[in-house]
């Protein structure tokens, strides 16, 4: 690791590791349970620490869908859907309603409620996480794969062709 400070690492559970980001007074707690952020303390100036996000002490409210959204990432798409359906390239897809008649923050299992890919990165400020999720064709009813925290095409029959998909992350 880069720069000054430290990373530490705790089993949370059935592969969900909890990481604890330190760099002078500042710590971060994240886990690769739906990347989430559920502690910061930032630097003070005054002395005095808060934490400024909004998070649980384990697992318990996250995995077992209490949880509302905290310091999550949420998709396919934030937000919601509409009549559970959007068209893309001429083709009607049909999402899975978890909000009424609509899909909320990526369905049922959105990206919040899976086991992220986890690594420290060489950081020259600190110490820094990254998180990666593989979402594939047809995952929650999604048009193509994609890969979180960013998107990419994937190559479909027809040696060139690619598939399109909506993707919005928050």
């Amino acid at each position: 690791m880069g720069g000054e400070g430290t990373v530490e690492v705790e089993k949370w559970g059935d592969g969900v590791l909890l990481y604890t980001l330190r760099r002078g007074s500042m710590h971060l707690k994240l886990t690769n349970w739906g990347a989430i952020t559920s502690l910061c303390l930032p630097d003070s100036q005054g002395g005095e620490v808060a934490d400024i996000v909004l998070g649980f002490d384990n697992t318990k409210p996250y995995m077992d869908g209490t949880s509302p959204y905290f310091g999550c990432i949420v998709g396919r798409v934030a937000n919601r859907i509409g009549g559970a359906k959007f068209s893309l390239q001429g083709h009607c897809y049909d999402l899975p309603a978890n909000n009424g008649p609509n899909t909320l923050h990526g369905g049922f299992v959105g990206y919040d409620k899976v086991l992220w890919e986890s690594r420290e990165v060489n950081n020259p400020e600190g110490p820094s996480m990254q998180f990666t999720h593989q979402s594939f064709d047809g995952d929650q009813a999604s048009a193509s794969a994609a890969t979180a925290p960013g998107s990419r095409d994937r190559e479909r029959e027809k040696p060139g062709a690619q598939l399109q998909s909506i993707i919005k992350f928050t």
